[in-house]
């Protein structure tokens, strides 16, 4: 039921079958408690609500209305955040783009309450970071890492976010300077994504934004860190809606891109999953290119495993590892993933065991130890 609302939505199904599906009776409490785990609960709502509310018992859909209305409340409030920290940050001559988040919503889905989302993210160029920190400060909002200097070096040089909180207004905000941590092997174009930058008009404004080429790549690789294991249907949404809104894609310059960070299996495993359990037409050189690759077939049958058992998943720290050495093309970015994976230090490394600059090497030590203490190999997602 929940793919069958995603793809009317996207106009790859017709209403009639998603119709025909509700007819024949469900568990409607099970439905609303898989699409909140994945994310898709204003798709189901919208789509049922426009096409075929008479086929769904009218109090299960009055409470879907109700959750449907508070996620958009809440979509507005941080919004209106969101515009007020671009604005603050524009005064302040920082360049700014917003990541996922409402303008996601509205540049892929044509509205902000079409999707769920639990923060804000902006992206910066590495040079703002402090910058934009000291600007939060002054906001109100407070790092979620208390770092001293030395400590916070580090972390910039091998982390890819910084995350705050403004309890008050209770808004999460991550500032982004590339999309993955550098533990990853993974390059970041900077030059490259701020020379390609587009505006959308937005409440009355405009508001810059990942050209639509850009944008594919960087959900399908922010999906990779998670190894398409949260929120899985919502991811694949993303991605198919991005395809959709975008036509005139130019796949040219998405597949050069995807090249030359070497990650064109990522970009290809999205496309694929997009394409088998939404429908959305790929063109016919790259259906058949990631048809083609045993890696990617392997890595959908897990994906659409997990996700057809309907059973909320616990990340587990092989898992990751078995995905990243499937997800890269090249042999030495895989042993670069798994080890990075593994030794990389984090944010949660240097607070809990503060040390020194000059002892930073010994982070990666510290690191795989915390993580089997305090998750062990099947642990909560790190």
């Amino acid at each position: 039921m929940l793919l069958s609302a995603c793809r009317v939505f996207l106009g790859t199904e017709k209403p009639a079958q998603l119709e025909a599906t509700l007819a024949q009776g469900r568990d409607w409490d099970k439905v609303l408690q898989l699409a909140n785990r994945q994310g898709v609960m204003p798709l189901l709502y919208r789509t049922i609500n426009q096409s075929c509310p008479q086929a769904v018992p009218q109090k299960w859909l009055a409470r879907l209305k109700m959750l449907y209305l508070q996620n958009t409340a809440q979509n507005l409030k941080m919004t209106s955040e969101l515009l007020k920290i671009l604005d603050a940050m524009r005064e302040a001559s920082i360049k700014a783009v917003p990541l996922k988040g409402p303008i996601l919503a509205q540049q892929a889905y044509g509205d902000i309450s079409a999707r769920t989302f639990v923060d804000l993210d902006i992206l910066v160029p590495k040079k703002d970071v402090m910058h934009t920190k000291d600007l939060l400060l002054l906001e109100g909002y407070c790092p979620d890492l208390l770092l001293n200097q030395d400590q916070e070096k580090a972390y910039l040089k091998s982390q890819c976010e910084y995350n705050f909180n403004q309890k008050a207004r209770g808004i999460h905000l991550e500032v982004h300077w590339q999309l993955l941590p550098s533990c990853y092997a993974i390059g970041f174009d900077e030059n490259g994504i701020w020379s390609r930058i587009n505006a959308i008009a937005f409440n009355d404004c405009s508001i810059p934004v990942l050209s639509s080429e850009d944008l594919l790549l960087a959900l399908c690789i922010h999906s990779a860190k998670h190894w398409w294991g949260a929120n899985t249907l919502k991811m694949i949404c993303d991605v198919g809606a991005v395809l959709h809104s975008c036509p005139n894609l130019d796949w040219n310059q998405t597949m050069r891109c995807a090249g030359e960070l070497h990650v064109e299996r990522l970009l290809l495993l999205g496309c694929k999953l997009a394409e088998g359990l939404l429908g959305i037409e790929l063109p016919e050189d790259i259906s058949k290119k990631s048809g083609d690759d045993k890696a990617i077939r392997s890595m959908v049958s897990n994906i659409l495993s997990n996700l057809m058992e309907g059973s909320k998943r616990s990340s587990m720290l092989m898992e990751g590892f078995s995905f990243w050495s499937l997800a890269r093309e090249r042999h030495s970015d895989r042993i670069r993933s798994v080890m990075g994976l593994a030794l990389q230090p984090m944010g949660e490394d240097l607070q809990k065991v503060p040390l020194p600059a000059w002892l930073y090497p010994l982070y990666h030590i510290i690191h795989p130890v915390r993580i089997i203490c305090d998750y062990g190999m099947k642990g909560r997602e790190i």
